[in-house]
């Protein structure tokens, strides 16, 4: 089963990403097998691209913060940020401690839309390096 679906765009190179149907990684079996769909969809883009991810249908367990942090950390090189929106509550509180986890001047890059992530990544491509998890 694949928990999330994704459609590379050359132009922007963005990865936009999506979950068809709901996700909830309440165990550390889950959160592999949910990165591990996420790892194929990028390595098979030309090269490092923005994920661009909409959170709707997604939940992480507070339980998996640390198991999903480490894995963030695992792919974190195939990308050249992560840009999020449509968060649950739930969620967007253990993305944030992710983020901090990650690297502590790690921004976690959280939007109430798509739009406002676009222009998020459109922002980042003009500013310095800024680790972005």
């Amino acid at each position: 089963m694949r928990f999330v679906e994704g459609e590379y765009e050359p132009g922007s190179n963005v990865l936009r990403l999506w979950h068809p149907r709901r996700v909830t990684l309440n165990e550390p079996r889950l959160v592999e097998q949910f990165f591990q769909n996420v790892v194929e969809l990028l390595k098979a883009c030309p090269r490092p691209p923005y994920l661009l991810v909409d959170y709707t249908n997604f939940h992480i367990a507070a339980e998996m913060t640390q198991f999903y942090a480490r894995q963030v950390k695992a792919y974190r090189h195939l990308t050249v940020g992560v840009f999020r929106y449509n968060l649950s509550p739930d969620t967007e509180g253990v993305l944030t401690k992710v983020a901090i986890l990650v690297a502590n001047r790690a921004a976690a890059n959280i939007f109430p839309d798509e739009r406002s992530a676009r222009e998020a990544i459109g922002k980042a491509r003009l500013a310095p390096e800024t680790p972005q998890v």
